[in-house]
């Protein structure tokens, strides 16, 4: 499968490096391969869906919630649908123009395009994204729809009790573990003190074949060794997992946190997740091990790359999760519960938990460092409870 994937993608790569000014259209919002016209031979059909990608792209910023060119109700899945194709073209401060690669007719009334999103500079053009959208025709409208719902069409829906599972049909799944992650759902209830959630969870074998049901041919991490990966939607009450598992704690704390909290913190919100869920398929103490471990090997100015920088310990463990974990679990220790609540909620900015630390651990920015060095010094991973929020 990987090696047909791979060599679709070259064949990509080739016919978009021969892409010149003339192939974009007037208004600069697409732009359409050659080959596209080439396989289509329903030319009328064509320019109608162009029109809709074309209005889509060029209007898809005035909301979130509904857009003309875009079927209303369009699923039972998304409060914002078109929300993941909106934000493609962002990449740090460039924006990527996205080119139409292919359209394929399903029926009469069906089409996807596969949309590419290429970093273009004077001497290359590299490939970022493939994101597939549907193309419905409605009372001889052509209207884009995610494509999520012809992807699961085939998929088994089950509930068990708050949670409702989507698997393959070829998956059985495992009870016990079902059972246990409503436990866990129970038992987090009460830490946050808030209402049991029920939420939709899609069962995946891995990270890939998550990133393919909803709606990517190619992005990077479907590629990585490690396959361990999950995303939640919190406004749909909604967790794509990809560890092939019944049991995803980590996203199911980002729901709670996201319903609960109105000042959430990006670092705590995935610190919190972290120290109750692991991520990347370990657990949050074998991160903290390491980390450990790399610090007494490896001199950098924690403060620096914690709080303004990018820092990975390798490639399953990253400062910014592991330490984000530790400072709540040092504040749940030391001042209890309520003041981890004040830390989650303090603010989008890093700043915010600067000013945090400097509050209630009298910790200054100069002294960071040494405080962490010291607290992961002393730390006694042999007596740490293993769900600390039991």
């Amino acid at each position: 499968m990987r090696i047909r994937h791979l060599s679709l993608l070259f064949l990509l790569m080739l016919s978009s490096s021969t892409y010149n000014k003339s192939d974009e259209l007037e208004d600069n919002a697409l732009i359409i391969q050659n080959t596209v016209e080439y396989n289509f031979k329903n030319k009328h059909d064509l320019e109608s869906i162009i029109h809709a990608l074309e209005g889509f792209l060029n209007t898809k910023n005035d909301s979130y919630l509904s857009n003309e060119f875009w079927i209303e109700n369009d699923n039972s899945f998304y409060k914002y649908p078109f929300f993941e194709i909106s934000n493609l073209e962002n990449f740090g401060s460039i924006v990527l123009k996205p080119s139409l690669l292919s359209v394929t007719q399903i029926n009469s009334e069906h089409f996807i395009c596969k949309l590419g999103w290429f970093y273009n500079n004077e001497k290359s053009r590299s490939l970022q994204y493939i994101y597939n959208v549907s193309v419905v025709k409605k009372n001889e409208r052509f209207l884009l729809k995610n494509i999520l719902d012809y992807n699961i069409k085939d998929w088994e829906k089950k509930e068990i009790k708050r949670v409702t599972y989507w698997t393959d049909d070829s998956y059985k799944i495992n009870i016990e573990k079902a059972d246990e992650f409503n436990d866990i759902n129970n038992k987090l209830s009460t830490f946050f003190e808030s209402d049991v959630i029920s939420f939709n969870f899609v069962l995946c074998n891995s990270n890939n074949e998550l990133m393919r049901l909803i709606g990517y041919d190619f992005e990077s991490s479907m590629f990585f060794s490690n396959q361990n990966g999950s995303i939640a939607f919190p406004d749909d009450r909604l967790i794509f997992s990809g560890n092939n598992n019944e049991i995803n704690t980590h996203e199911l704390v980002h729901l709670y946190l996201t319903e609960k909290f109105k000042n959430l913190n990006p670092y705590m919100n995935e610190g919190l997740a972290s120290l109750f869920g692991g991520s990347k398929g370990l657990e949050y103490k074998d991160h903290l091990l390491k980390l450990k471990t790399h610090l007494i090997s490896n001199e950098i100015d924690i403060y620096q790359e914690f709080f303004f920088g990018n820092y990975v310990i390798d490639f399953d463990t990253s400062l910014r999760y592991t330490l984000s974990a530790f400072i709540c679990e040092l504040t749940l220790k030391k001042f209890g519960k309520d003041k981890l609540f004040e830390l989650i909620n303090c603010g989008k900015s890093n700043y915010d938990i600067i000013n945090y630390i400097k509050k209630y651990f009298e910790v200054n920015p100069n002294d960071f460092n040494d405080f962490i060095k010291y607290e992961l010094e002393n730390y006694d991973f042999k007596k740490r409870p293993k769900k600390l929020f039991y």
